[in-house]
């Protein structure tokens, strides 16, 4: 069902050119897949059934690992496009450098954070991976230092920058709502009042959740406890390779993450008159 709430904001946000969120629905879609395919062979109450889930769990765990990172930053490159417009810096006829400069800033963001994450994952993974009962396949990091500050303070931060950026849109929005109209009409961004209003609510949603659970995911792991770092304990042949199957009475909070912002995406761009429209066209197309 998740899956399916996503085709229609792909199309509608293809239509704007809205590239942070075709990049946001993109991971959305792959964090949908990767629970979904999870749920099949790993959903099942009698652990003793499980397979160990040789290559299957080595690219789903990291495709986890990259979504997590990637739909946070998508979001963040959205609450960014939204604070330069309407803070005015966003020019009417922007150069080809200024076009370069802006879509790098949304490629780090929405793709280079998650490659990079990637890349650096195996400097703190402790475990090949390890499969949860109920949610699957599930990364297997250490917690050194070396993985506080190369993932699980990313999140946090992602969304605290969100947050700054979401902060500065309604700031100048109060101050310049009386020609709202006429700022985004100058910057050619194509979105009208209401297009712009629902990615702000949208994006102001999906902060409001994660940025809390980010802290508290964060603080989790902290009351744990963060040890020192060592590459041969880390990587010791011994634990590394180990697979283990561990019991549990629920899923995983995360698991139903993607579902979640599957639905926000719905809700906001699947249910308003643009979309109404969209589904008027294709109705006729098909002949009703």
């Amino acid at each position: 069902i998740a899956l399916f709430m996503c085709i229609t904001p792909i199309f509608w946000h293809w239509g704007q050119r809205n590239t942070p969120a075709l990049f946001l629905i993109g991971w959305t879609v792959i964090g949908d897949l990767c629970v979904f395919m999870n749920s099949i062979p790993f959903g099942s109450a009698d652990i003793t059934t499980y397979w160990d889930g040789r290559v299957f769990c080595d690219i789903t765990s990291r495709l986890h690992l990259m979504a997590s990172i990637g739909c946070l930053g998508s979001i963040t490159s959205i609450s960014r496009s939204l604070a330069r417009i309407m803070s005015g810096k966003t020019t009417i006829a922007p150069t080809d450098s200024e076009k370069r400069i802006e879509l790098c800033a949304k490629l780090f963001y929405s793709v280079f954070l998650p490659v990079l994450e990637l890349a650096i994952y195996y400097i703190f993974q402790a475990r090949r991976y390890f499969i949860l009962q109920y949610t699957g396949c599930s990364p297997g990091p250490d917690y050194s230092y070396v993985n506080l500050l190369g993932y699980m303070i990313w999140c946090p931060i992602l969304m605290i920058i969100a947050s700054y950026y979401s902060a500065i849109t309604i700031y100048f929005y109060q101050k310049r709502r009386r020609e709202f109209r006429e700022v985004l009409r100058s910057n050619h961004s194509g979105l009208t009042v209401s297009r712009f209003a629902r990615l702000l609510f949208f994006s102001c949603s999906i902060i409001v959740v994660a940025l809390p659970l980010s802290l508290y995911i964060l603080a989790c792991n902290l009351m744990v406890g963060i040890t020192s770092y060592s590459w041969s304990a880390t990587h010791d042949p011994q634990t590394w390779w180990l697979i283990q199957i561990l019991p549990s009475d629920t899923p995983r909070f995360d698991f139903f993450l993607y579902p979640v912002i599957s639905l926000f995406l719905f809700v906001y761009f699947g249910l308003g008159a643009d979309a109404l429209l969209m589904y008027r066209r294709w109705m006729i197309n098909i002949g009703l």
